[in-house]
């Protein structure tokens, strides 16, 4: 059944039952969560609870924030409730963020990026997919990775490498061999941001750049589909495997990265920006344009810095 306006202020009488006084905040986070519109959610919101337009602003800008809600839109929605435009143009201008440039993170060779392992990354032998913004410096090095030097069961893991050639290496091991495949040549060094994506699939590997995907040659001492489970941190620009040739992504930006637990492609960098953090399989969703390492996903695991800087892009 499609979801709909009536059917969210609804949601919401059946979360009051539940969950007797729920605040505006969480009932608009519960009918996100369940795949209503940004505009029902606003909408449901206003329509249950007796709310001032700064107030519902302040919770539709900090529940929307990835994707952004666009300020036309937003006004739009606002004055359509019957707000008076004054009070709409008041919300926007104190509720609405001031700064929405995109941010990247910019790495040395004392960098350190990482969060702790979760459960939900203990992906086994199942399909799953990472991808990143990059601006590398000619020296390439590892995007994101979740491997350890040691061998043995319990051991495995996978690595997105940027060489310095312009190759770029998805690799996946298991503790006792490993499988991989490395890309044709590719332009990253121009001084622009690029999308890359590494995806696993039904056991074999595939990389996009800038949505498309990259023709690669396979390299194994083993079958497909490993078992890449460890208890390993996330590590972000560089890798503890430390026999990587290129452990450390150094002189270089980091834009948003994402983890999927699945096969995950989209058309276009439009399909790219609407993509809510909300959906269904998202394990790690890290945009850095708060200038922070909060993860949006639902996994709601922080990165650690040392030593990195913030920069627009």
């Amino acid at each position: 059944m499609k979801k709909n306006l009536k059917s969210a202020i609804q949601y919401i009488e059946e979360l009051q039952v539940e969950i007797p006084n729920i605040p505006p905040k969480d009932a608009m986070h519960h009918l996100h969560c369940t795949g209503y519109s940004q505009e029902d959610c606003i909408r449901a919101t206003a329509t249950f609870f007796t709310i001032e337009a700064v107030a519902l602003c302040r919770l539709a800008v900090e529940e929307f924030k990835h994707p952004r809600i666009e300020k036309t839109e937003l006004k739009n929605i606002f004055i359509q409730l019957g707000y008076t435009e004054n009070e709409v143009n008041e919300a926007l201008e104190s509720a609405y963020p001031k700064d929405i440039k995109r941010y990247a993170v910019k790495l040395n060779a004392d960098s350190c990026i990482y969060a702790d392992t979760r459960s939900e990354y203990m992906l086994g032998k199942d399909d799953f997919t990472v991808e990143a913004w990059i601006k590398p410096a000619k020296t390439g090095g590892t995007v994101i990775s979740k491997k350890s030097a040691e061998g043995g069961i319990g051991y495995g893991g996978f690595l997105l490498v940027i060489k310095p050639t312009g190759v770029i290496k998805l690799a996946t091991d298991d503790g006792y061999g490993f499988f991989e495949i490395n890309s044709d040549v590719v332009n990253l060094f121009d001084g622009n941001y690029h999308h890359v994506l590494g995806l696993r699939k039904s056991g074999l590997l595939e990389i996009y750049v800038d949505f498309q995907k990259v023709h690669a040659t396979e390299r194994t001492n083993h079958k497909p589909n490993l078992d890449i489970n460890n208890h390993m941190r996330l590590a972000i620009g560089f890798t503890d495997q430390w026999q990587e040739d290129f452990n450390h992504y150094v002189g270089g930006s980091i834009g948003e990265i994402r983890m999927w637990s699945y096969a995950k492609t989209y058309q276009n960098e439009e399909e790219w920006k609407n993509t809510d953090y909300i959906e269904d399989k998202c394990i790690g969703m890290w945009s850095f344009d708060e200038r922070t390492g909060e993860d949006y996903s639902s996994v709601n695991n922080t990165l650690l810095f040392e030593n990195t800087d913030f920069v627009s892009w």
